[in-house]
């Protein structure tokens, strides 16, 4: 996270060097600048996620609900019945 960051930060002050402004930069700096926005999306993207998850990490109720969706299956111990249990 914090490495992406200082990522967008290099990046914006290079779009503002004075070379940079040329008119041969235009192209080059829209894109290096359409680029520092999708990295940022990115980044904000990845806090949030990890938020959440860090949240779900060290919560003392489960993150799922065992009782939901929940299938237990009896299969044999022969390894064959069990293969064609799988590609049923």
């Amino acid at each position: 996270y914090t490495i992406l960051t200082d990522l967008t930060k290099s990046l914006t002050l290079s779009t503002s060097i004075p070379w940079t402004c040329g008119v041969i930069w235009e192209l080059v700096i829209e894109q290096v600048l359409a680029l520092i926005i999708i990295v940022d999306q990115y980044t904000n993207f990845l806090k949030k996620t990890n938020d959440c998850m860090h949240e779900i990490y060290y919560s003392d109720l489960p993150a799922r609900d065992p009782s939901i969706n929940l299938e237990v299956y009896t299969i044999d111990a022969d390894s064959n019945d069990i293969i064609k249990e799988i590609y049923e």
